[in-house]
């Protein structure tokens, strides 16, 4: 399963599951839920991975209904490089963001061997 939460000007934090990579890399969304609803896109069998998905999606929707901005990266499995970027798991997706390019030594230490 893929989760990926992205922030939108419109709908605030929307937040999408996938079954596989494969979906989440064509943008085919099977659920999603934002401050305006819980979404289920196409058809879907009713199995294991829906019974899953579904209460988690329903939790998001109640808490982004109270704050359509809320911070739901708690769920994400994945994220994007960029709008169009592909996926980074999120391990590596945080790593990333942690990295500076240039090494940068705490103010008042240059000077400390």
């Amino acid at each position: 399963m893929i989760v990926i939460v992205t922030p939108t000007i419109q709908d605030g934090t929307v937040v999408r599951w996938y079954r596989n990579e494969w979906e989440a890399e064509n943008r085919s969304v099977q659920i999603s839920a934002s401050r305006n609803a819980v979404k289920i896109h196409g058809t879907l069998e009713v199995d294991d991975w829906f019974d899953e998905v579904v209460p988690q999606a329903r939790q998001a929707h109640e808490v982004l209904r109270q704050n359509h901005d809320a911070d739901m990266n708690h769920l994400a499995t994945h994220r994007r490089n960029g709008l169009v970027g592909p996926l980074v798991p999120v391990e590596h997706a945080k790593a990333w963001h942690r990295c500076s390019p240039i090494p940068v030594a705490p103010a008042g230490t240059e000077d400390r061997p």
